[in-house]
């Protein structure tokens, strides 16, 4: 009979370690099981992703290589477009060429049946033809003409304005210069009447100073009358010319200022007093002094 143990059985060991030692195999037995199938699992999911890997690779790959058939494709497209167009353009270029070919020889053509046709009729009417040449020529003569008259007319527009210019310009410095020759007549009338003014004040200064030097005709001394001279003489000194000769005209009295304008002999002069003499401004030189008088008039008038 077989025995249930895996084992043999050996007569000198107790069952009970057989037992153990049988449950300790299967117990191995069991792990490496689960061992191999853990491992097993490990590599083929290895192996899955291996293969997922390499699918995604082939993808990738091919879509690369789409995109560069594609790119390529794109990149033939726009060459062969190009190509259209400049066939194109060389064929619209060609037919531009037989177009203006054609039209020029159109019109040497033409030129060449109008060269004839006139030919032609001027064989036929050699009358009208001068006649026709003739009116051409003389409408060419006639707008010449006309353009040398409009240049002339334009011309004599301009002289004329030219001499308006210079008539205005003319008339502007004839008005300056009178209006000039006017201030200046003006201005020479101004210093004639102050020259005729100066002239009459110094007449009165010099019949003063005859008066002054004369003998007194109001009846009173030579020495009263210098003491109301020199008295007043303050109040007169201050105003102009004109003022001082009428102060001394006041002084000297009415009746010696009408004896200097009658000019009435001198006889017997007392002192060479003048004007100079008292201080004021004639704007002309003093009378010389008499040899009987000690001295010029400083010599009446007590120095300050």
């Amino acid at each position: 009979m077989r025995s249930p143990l895996p084992f043999p059985c050996v007569p000198d060991r107790p069952y009970k370690i057989l037992l153990v030692q049988a449950s300790k195999q299967k117990i191995y037995r069991q792990k490496r099981k689960m061992a191999e199938a853990k491992l097993a699992a490990q590599r083929a999911a290895a192996e899955e992703t291996l293969r997922a890997r390499e699918a995604e690779r082939r993808a990738a790959k091919e879509a690369q290589l789409a995109e560069q058939r594609a790119a390529a494709a794109e990149r033939k497209a726009i060459q062969a477009e190009a190509e259209r167009r400049e066939k194109e353009a060389a064929n619209r270029r060609a037919e531009e060429e037989k177009a203006r070919r054609r039209a020029k020889a159109a019109e040497a053509t033409a030129a060449k049946k109008e060269a004839k046709e006139k030919n032609k009729e001027a064989k036929k009417a050699p009358l009208a033809f001068k006649l026709e040449e003739e009116r051409r020529a003389k409408a060419a003569a006639e707008v010449r003409a006309q353009e040398e008259r409009a240049a002339r007319l334009a011309a004599e527009q301009e002289a004329a304005r030219r001499a308006e210019r210079e008539a205005a310009e003319l008339a502007g410095a004839a008005e300056q210069a009178a209006l000039r020759e006017a201030a200046e007549l003006a201005e020479a009338l101004r210093l004639s009447e102050i020259d005729a003014e100066e002239e009459a004040l110094a007449r009165r200064v010099s019949r003063c100073e005859e008066a002054v030097s004369s003998e007194s005709t109001g009846g009173g001394d030579l020495m009263r009358r210098v003491e109301q001279l020199e008295a007043s003489l303050g109040a007169a000194i201050e105003g102009n010319l004109e003022e001082r000769v009428g102060a001394i005209e006041r002084l000297i009295g009415p009746e010696a200022a009408e004896a200097a304008e009658q000019h009435l002999p001198v006889t017997e002069p007392f002192a060479a007093v003048s004007l100079a003499d008292a201080g004021l401004d004639t704007g002309r030189p003093a009378p010389p002094t008499g040899d009987d008088v000690d001295g010029p008039a400083s010599s009446v008038y007590p120095e300050k």
